[in-house]
């Protein structure tokens, strides 16, 4: 309250950021625009939200544009003024003028390592002088127009469709992404597609195999950081610590088990000096987080990748020597892997020098697109040097995938684009938590139906689609009760209040989120035996990334509406005890299964790795039941109810595969009485 009278302070509190991150402390048109979408919280503008922004209108320094529009929302019977084109202000114009400066000198710097390169070619590799003067007449063409910073004035006005900063930020998080996955999960995909020559020898074979991997885990903290861009939800300082925590984890144990063990401090496959610099970065982390010092740790975090980048790419051999010491004499093929991987260390500083100087403050995306555009040049320039050229190690089996580099082109050019056109207004789109948690789960359990109906009618084609081994017919039958179990508790989940569907998305995305940081930085692949295809295996996990990013989307980076997020407070003890005995026999049977193999009433030709699929179902299951147990009396109810579905499936699945007797029906059976009991006794 201000003097006796009602504001909303969550109002009052954006208003204070905005002119606070203003270079000229006033509400422009689209803070106004922004203040109006925060007030419309799904049920309208109440009186006290009105009430609030008439007094940011009567007390805030707010542009003429600003004041006519809020104006016009407040007394929809005033007829509003025509909006025209606030006046830039000089340090807007001369921040326009300074990312167009950028974009021109980027460009020339892409044209002139493209010119340099094709004359090093025709001079010491023999390159065709077809290929040279079409390289340079090229260059020269494309250097007169990027010179000029007008010229990308001129050109982002042909483009309406341009992205905004924040929507580059989260495409090219989900392009890098996809690019480091198949990097991490199928390393020997990418091998025996740039490389023509057999690798005999099996531990060059996992050398080369490892050195791809950690290249994909140099492109996931880009990713990380480009989300940081697009969200603003989190500090690019959390993301470099989580990703020092997460990739430093299996190296620490390896290296710990090995000292306890053998007394030795060699561990193949870890490069003891990475491993130590990287673990005083992460050290020097905790200091500045304690401090409050979190660009310092950016700044650290770039002189460090950089400084590591340069000295593997003078000497790749010490590197590969001391991380490889069984192999003697290193072939080209882990030279030429050691110098890419010198090459994303020094991509990832180049990042994280321009993520450095965001201060938190509105629009300091730009700097994490305008870091991982110069990166994408540094790229582009490797793949055009690779193209031409053939590999930067002088290795002649190398054979460059040119769909990774017209890629990196398009994203570059894509980049480029967006931030010659920043300074100009996009439409904000926002996403309401309710119904984007709500079509999620619609989707979740139309997906888990769709998945039991097609186990019923088309169960080898959809084998052949997802990659899957052959399934016996006794868990595809398994596997259709718990997709339905799971779908059924998924459609209860999207009936229930915004706080109860967020719970059960918070727990459901415990397992999947497992099995992607497992692949991703534990090397520890889950579906390696469930998927025998490595391409289909790539695309599980891809989908699988997916679908955790959607949840971890509805669940925190969505508007939340004010009035609505709590549900019932009424509790059930025994409708609590219900779902904390579900839940436990659940997990129990899950882990069980998944541990130590199918249970002895299966036989004893059933196939281990086919249990794990319904392991992993149960485990989910077991989730909901958690989420459930956490929830109101109303909600647990509703989730009760529709998971006596499958357990009903489950006892009849149980009476045509084996006999009636006690030991195989006493489970199911009393899950249905502890349900029915805490539902309608």
């Amino acid at each position: 309250t201000i003097q006796g009278v009602r504001y909303d302070r969550e109002l009052l509190d954006t208003a204070d950021k905005l002119i606070t991150g203003a270079e000229d402390g006033r509400i422009s048109v689209d803070d106004a625009r922004s203040l109006w979408d925060e007030a419309l919280d799904g049920q309208g503008v109440t009186p006290t939200e009105k009430r609030t922004l008439q007094y940011i209108l009567d007390h805030y320094n707010c542009t003429s544009a600003a004041s006519s529009f809020l104006t016009s929302q407040l007394n929809p019977e005033v007829k509003a003024e025509p909006e025209t084109q606030e006046p830039l202000t000089p340090r807007t114009k001369a921040r326009q003028a300074g990312r167009n400066n950028f974009v021109s000198a980027l460009s020339f710097v892409a044209c002139l390592g493209m010119q340099l390169i094709s004359i090093y070619g025709y001079f010491t590799r023999g390159c065709e002088l077809k290929v040279f003067v079409g390289t340079t007449v090229v260059n020269a063409g494309i250097t007169a127009f990027a010179i000029n910073p007008d010229h990308w004035s001129l050109l982002t006005q042909r483009f309406v469709r341009l992205p905004s900063v924040r929507q580059f930020c989260g495409m090219a998080a989900c392009w890098v992404l996809v690019v480091a996955t198949g990097m991490i999960a199928a390393p020997e995909l990418v091998i025996a597609s740039s490389w023509s020559e057999v690798i005999s020898s099996t531990p060059v074979q996992e050398a080369a195999e490892q050195i791809v991997s950690d290249c994909g885990r140099d492109l996931l903290l880009s990713a990380l950081v480009l989300l940081v861009g697009a969200t603003r939800k989190f500090g690019a300082a959390h993301v470099l610590g989580l990703f020092l925590v997460l990739s430093q984890a299996k190296p620490c144990a390896s290296f710990a088990h090995m000292y306890l063990e053998a007394g030795d401090d060699i561990v193949t496959g870890v490069s003891l000096s990475r491993f130590s610099v990287m673990c005083s970065l992460l050290l020097f982390g905790v200091y500045a987080h304690l401090t409050e010092e979190k660009q310092k740790f950016l700044v650290a975090g770039a002189i460090t990748n950089g400084m590591y980048g340069v000295f593997m790419l003078l000497d790749p051999s010490r590197y590969l020597s001391e991380t490889f010491a069984d192999i003697a004499s290193p072939p080209p093929v882990l030279h030429h892997w050691a110098l890419m991987f010198a090459i994303s260390h020094l991509c990832t500083a180049v990042l994280l020098c321009y993520t450095a100087l965001d201060t938190n403050q509105r629009g300091g995306e730009i700097f994490e697109a305008m870091g991982f555009v110069s990166a994408c040049v540094v790229n582009f320039l490797l793949h055009f040097h690779q193209t031409t050229l053939g590999s930067i190690s002088g290795a002649n089996a190398y054979v460059e995938n040119a769909g990774l580099g017209f890629g990196c082109l398009l994203v570059l050019t894509m980049g480029l684009l967006t931030i010659a056109n920043a300074a100009a207004p996009h439409p904000r789109i926002i996403f309401h938590r309710a119904p984007t948690m709500k079509y999620l789960l619609r989707a979740l359990y139309l997906g888990n139906f769709a998945l039991a109906a097609g186990l019923i009618w088309k169960r080898s084609e959809l084998e052949d689609l997802s990659g899957f081994k052959h399934l016996s017919e006794d868990i595809s039958l398994w596997m259709v009760v718990g997709h339905l179990t799971l779908g059924s508790l998924f459609a209860a989940a999207a009936q229930l209040s915004p706080c109860g569907q967020r719970k059960v998305l918070q727990y459901s995305m415990a397992l999947p989120l497992s099995v992607a940081l497992g692949c991703l930085f534990l090397e520890h692949d889950f579906m390696k035996e469930l998927i025998v295809a490595k391409q289909k295996r790539v695309c599980f996990h891809v989908f699988n990334g997916f679908l955790v990013g959607l949840m971890l989307f509805a669940c925190y980076y969505t508007k939340r509406y004010k009035m609505t997020d709590q549900g019932d407070t009424t509790e059930s003890s025994s409708r609590a005890n219900a779902c904390r005995f579900l839940y436990v026999q659940a997990l129990y049977f899950g882990g069980t299964m998944l541990y130590y193999g199918p249970p002895e009433v299966a036989g004893a030709n059933a196939s281990p790795t086919d249990w794990q699929l319904h392991a992993i179902i149960d485990l989910m299951i077991g989730m909901v039941y958690i989420a459930a147990a956490q929830l109101d009396a109303c909600s647990q109810k509703k989730l009760l109810q529709y998971g006596m579905t499958g357990t009903l499936a489950s006892i009849a699945l149980t009476v045509k595969l084996y006999d009636l007797s006690p030991s195989t029906l006493a489970m199911q059976v009393l899950s249905l009485v502890v349900a029915v009991h805490a539902c309608y006794m």
